[in-house]
């Protein structure tokens, strides 16, 4: 339940920055986590949003995750888990001081329906609690694959990502070598902003 001492901040900042997200408890090693944001943080975001239209999310996660209220913020941004040094680089990347340059390295879906291991999750029948039997039947149909395959469209593909400038991109070369195939091309940031891109 969001206090009304929160909800009061929120209708009167000039802006919200929430940082959401997971923590030890809630995502890691040996076990797994659900797709929904954990401890009512969605219920969190959705009424600090409908009080202040300038709320702008951060989510600390090591994947993706459902986002119900993605239509009533102006940004959200995909943390991963920044480490000490996260919290200045993030108020750089709001203050305007450091470009995003990052995209993503996987497709994030709309609903855990959409996800291609979604069958193979939770373990299936001759289960046992000692002995869990899991069978991974989307073979190499994973992530990108997946979605380059089937007529579902993620919520962001794999690649995504925004900058505060714009790139141009030419003389696009594929050359097969002995070492394999070797693939070049020009960026040219042609906006007024620094910044930089990763193909």
């Amino acid at each position: 339940m969001v206090s009304d001492e929160a909800k009061s901040l929120a209708a009167k900042a000039d802006a919200v920055l929430l940082v959401a997200g997971y923590d030890p408890h809630t995502e890691g090693e040996g076990f797994d986590r659900g797709f929904s944001l954990p401890g009512g943080q969605d219920e969190l975001i959705r009424d600090i949003a409908s009080r202040n239209k300038k709320t702008v999310i951060a989510v600390d996660a090591g994947g993706g995750f459902a986002m119900p209220w993605l239509q009533s913020v102006p940004a959200v941004l995909h943390l991963w888990y920044p480490g000490e040094e996260g919290a200045p680089a993030l108020a750089d990347l709001l203050l305007g001081k450091a470009d995003p340059e990052g995209h993503l390295p996987i497709s994030i879906e709309r609903s855990f329906a959409d996800n291609p291991s979604r069958d193979s999750y939770y373990p299936g029948p001759g289960s046992t609690p000692d002995h869990p039997v899991i069978h991974l039947t989307e073979g190499v149909f994973l992530g990108y694959r997946f979605y380059a395959s089937s007529t579902v469209k993620p919520l962001f593909p794999f690649g995504y990502g925004l900058s505060y400038t714009q790139f141009s991109f030419s003389n696009l070369h594929v050359d097969n070598t002995a070492q394999g195939v070797v693939v070049t091309l020009d960026v040219k940031n042609t906006g007024t902003r620094a910044g930089g891109d990763a193909v």
